[in-house]
């Protein structure tokens, strides 16, 4: 695994040379020469469509979903665990991208995704009915595209910088956006392959993931992660999953904690609060009621303290 933390003033400079934004106090990067490791990724699908695939045994990682399955929105993801605060410098690349819109609307995507303070902001390659392949920034809310330019390339980088407020998308080098937002705490950074309503065959290859940033999770000098004393820290997946109008949410805690668990929906808007509290250790079940709510993919996050733990539920009507 390629995995770097690095602290020395001389390699620091060097990725300041690199990226051109000052002061950054972490950093890491990731070619996946061995695999995901999943102290620092997680695999998630946001759908019931068992098309999909990845493969991670060839010093990538690629995503693959065959002709098939319904018309409806699908897409599979590898989500960064750290937590990333402050200004940061996030990009991978991309290639073999297979996402030409054949069999239905509106089309099929590669993205760079960061969540952050009920904002999303997505770095594109996409192909879409009416407006053929392309790249832009898409951001939510209000959920709109920014800075579309045609581009039919299956290779390339995607890369998003915050400075500050200031966020800014790339694709290669190529300026595509800028917008001020909030600066809060990014809770999810995630590439993804996304099929939006069609049955078209899909698939993109994913590698050399990096990121500086002003702090990423709980890094600290002689490269000490915390993910140890997480390890006890369990946030389980609802059930049932699909459901319809209610679901089960279920974390245990090793320690008394401050606790938050909220539910989101897929643009990153805060649906309701189950639990703003300090709790004891212990195990803890909560029933959440969507009745007045759409079909869909729903988020909800577990914050105890320093760890952070978001996954994935689908309301079906």
């Amino acid at each position: 695994m390629s995995q770097k933390y690095q602290f020395s003033l001389q390699k620091t400079f060097l990725i300041l040379l690199i990226f051109a934004i000052p002061s950054f106090g972490d950093s890491y990067s990731d070619s996946f020469d061995n695999g995901i490791d999943t102290t620092y990724w997680e695999i998630t699908i946001d759908s019931n469509d068992t098309l999909y695939s990845y493969d991670d045994t060839q010093g990538n990682v690629r995503f693959y979903r065959p002709q098939g399955g319904t018309q409806a929105f699908h897409a599979i993801h590898l989500d960064f665990l750290p937590i990333v605060k402050g200004d940061f410098d996030v990009q991978v690349d991309f290639s073999d991208a297979y996402i030409n819109r054949v069999n239905g609307s509106p089309g099929n995507q590669v993205q760079l995704n960061i969540v952050f303070g009920g904002q999303v902001f997505s770095v594109v390659r996409s192909d879409e009915l009416n407006y053929g392949h392309n790249f832009h920034v898409w951001i939510a809310p209000p959920s709109q595209w920014q800075g579309y330019q045609p581009n039919n390339d299956i290779a390339g980088s995607l890369r998003i910088v915050r400075q500050d407020s200031l966020l800014t998308g790339y694709f290669n080098t190529t300026f595509i956006f800028s917008g001020q937002f909030n600066d809060e705490d990014i809770n999810r950074l995630t590439f993804s392959l996304q099929n939006n309503g069609t049955t078209d065959s899909t698939s993109v290859i994913f590698d050399n993931f990096s990121i500086v940033a002003d702090s990423i999770g709980q890094m600290h000098t002689g490269i000490t992660y915390l993910v140890k004393e997480m390890d006890n820290f369990i946030l389980s997946q609802n059930y049932p999953n699909p459901f319809n109008p209610t679901t089960i949410i279920k974390f245990n805690l090793p320690k008394s904690s401050e606790v938050s668990l909220k539910v989101f929906n897929i643009l990153g808007e805060e649906m309701a609060t189950l639990v703003s509290d300090r709790l004891s250790a212990g195990s803890y079940t909560y029933e959440w009621d969507a009745i007045n709510l759409a079909s869909g993919v729903y988020l909800y996050r577990l914050q105890a303290g320093n760890y952070v733990k978001t996954r994935k539920m689908v309301l079906m009507r």
